[in-house]
């Protein structure tokens, strides 16, 4: 088939990111440059869409939305001694084949380009080629234990109650279509909608997530799963659930050690969800209403029920950063903020293959994409659970009387995919977050991001690490566990990142208190921008 034109940067070649990737079924040896510390053994995990041009026998099919492509994923075993192999494989094969074969058969996330896509088709062919629902790759967690499992198995989440497994070493499909939370408990089953980001509780070793049941008045099923992987066990609980008008588009959500908090941000799927039955693609489906406050609903983890809300701002956030108790019982989150849900729709793979668009029209969408750390309290949280309580109980949407969410610290610095310390998650004096970044936008004309910052809360100020012509991806913190210190930075950052000059991808290793690299460790070859990962 004719690929679409991709159009590079010449001051910045950043392209290869997009283009459509190759299996690399076997490990290859990487070539290592400098000195992988002696203490980082183990597996880095990345997925993320890797294929968006398919030769059908329908005619020539190309996705515009960059959360469409066939999902490929991604393992780098680092060994001792500093050896690092790297290998792939295509885990959305079966949609991928499926595709080839009967064109698209099922909802996208966003607009397609197939010469035989009509709705009708779509709708009533999604339930012949099922195959077609699962391989969107947006988080891997290489260790979820699920009841009647022998080990803890690999799986790949998107924002819908769908869950991929995949062979831990070959990264194979393990089971074609997928499963749901409802394998966890049977009350998760029927949810449609999930965050593709669960929250952890590093100490009980727990899951929290959240599943939707649309309808006439939505349901929210939150949850939490405690995976002991020693044993192999795991146990989960419905926390509470609760109803609101809106299918809200969640992408993650926060924790703390005794509360979960739920926010439904004004982007939501429209008809109380229902409209996703009768649209061509997610993102035809999804509503932004810049007059509509954000829902902060806060689930007591030990109580298990909904204890208090509040209103927060009509902006939106993809990613959500970290969240704990301060010394008053008031509730600290972070958050990664962008000023309107809107940004979900500049991610289009023409947008992104595009290195020589006005600079005008990329500054738009700059702003559109752009988020910044916000940091938020859930003053007086004792009073209001009080109040809560005496009201009766949850309502439907915000109250009228809800008191808001209070921003109590912005930093101007762009961020996006943020990493910390994961020992510090809950922690009320965690300091330090990681995250990709455009320090550089001026020097280039395209939409990715060119930097990996270091952000020191408390000081308000940042490290950063970049080259010309290098795209890192998101940075993945992995501890020291040597160290004796116990210092929240002692560790070091793991990115994937592109040579857009020489059209290889490396494994950069950098020192995470100085943000200064240590190690690279060579593919060979260029691979696909992917989205998140995991270090185990």
């Amino acid at each position: 088939m004719t690929v679409p034109a991709l159009s590079d940067d010449p001051a910045w070649p950043y392209v290869d990111c997009f283009r459509d990737g190759v299996e690399v079924n076997d490990p290859v040896s990487c070539h290592v440059s400098g000195s992988i510390p002696p203490w980082l053994e183990g597996r880095l995990y990345r997925t993320g869409p890797g294929i968006f041009d398919i030769d059908s026998t329908k005619g020539p099919i190309s996705f515009r939305h960059w959360f469409d492509g066939i999902g490929i994923t991604h393992l780098f075993t680092i060994q001792k001694g500093g050896n690092v192999t790297y290998r792939n494989a295509i885990t959305a094969k079966p949609r991928l084949n499926s595709i080839k074969e009967n064109g698209i058969a099922a909802m996208t996330f966003g607009p397609v380009s197939d010469p035989c896509q009509r709705l009708y088709k779509k709708y009533f062919s999604t339930f012949q080629h099922v195959e077609q629902q699962a391989g969107f790759a947006v988080t891997i967690d290489p260790r979820f234990v699920v009841p009647g499992s022998d080990s803890p198995i690999c799986t790949i989440r998107t924002d819908s109650n769908l869950i991929q497994v995949v062979d831990a070493d070959t990264l194979k499909p393990v089971e074609t279509y997928g499963t749901t939370y409802g394998v966890l408990h049977p009350e998760l089953a029927n949810g449609v909608v999930s965050p593709a980001h669960p929250e952890f509780d590093p100490v009980s070793n727990s899951l929290m997530n959240v599943v939707v049941v649309p309808g006439q008045a939505p349901e929210y099923i939150v949850f939490e799963s405690q995976q002991d992987l020693k044993k192999n066990a795991s146990t989960t609980k419905i926390l509470a659930k609760f109803n609101d008008p809106h299918v809200a588009y969640q992408h993650s959500f926060s924790s703390t050690q005794r509360y979960v908090i739920v926010q439904l941000w004004p982007m939501s799927y429209g008809w109380k969800g229902m409209k996703i039955a009768t649209s061509s693609c997610f993102t035809d489906a999804m509503e932004w209403d810049a007059t509509r406050a954000a829902r902060f609903v806060v689930i007591d983890r030990i109580e298990q029920l909904v204890v208090a809300e509040y209103a927060g701002p009509a902006e939106y956030c993809f990613h959500t950063v970290n969240a704990f108790e301060d010394e008053d019982g008031d509730i600290i989150m972070d958050f990664l903020m962008c000023k309107s849900g809107e940004a979900i729709h500049a991610f289009e793979v023409p947008l992104l293959r595009n290195g020589a668009a006005d600079i005008h029209e990329v500054q738009k969408l700059r702003d559109l994409i752009y988020a910044k750390f916000t940091r938020m309290k859930l003053k007086g949280l004792q009073g209001v659970k009080a109040r809560y309580a005496a009201r009766g109980g949850v309502g439907g949407t915000v109250a009228e009387d809800a008191p808001v969410a209070e921003v109590v610290l912005e930093t101007p610095l762009s961020m996006e995919l943020p990493s910390i310390n994961p020992s510090w998650r809950h922690k009320q004096e965690y300091r330090f977050v990681y995250s990709v970044s455009t320090l550089k936008s001026d020097m280039h004309s395209h939409l990715l991001f060119d930097s990996l910052v270091k952000l020191d809360i408390k000081t308000q100020t940042h490290l950063s690490w970049w080259k010309v012509g290098h795209s890192p991806s998101e940075p993945i913190f992995v501890a020291n566990p040597d160290s004796n210190r116990q210092e929240e930075d002692d560790g070091v950052i793991l990115s994937v990142v592109l040579d857009g000059t020489l059209a290889k991808s490396y494994l950069l290793v950098l020192d995470a208190r100085t943000m200064k690299e240590v190690a690279t460790a060579d593919i060979g070859h260029s691979i696909p921008y992917g989205l998140h990962g995991s270090f185990v």
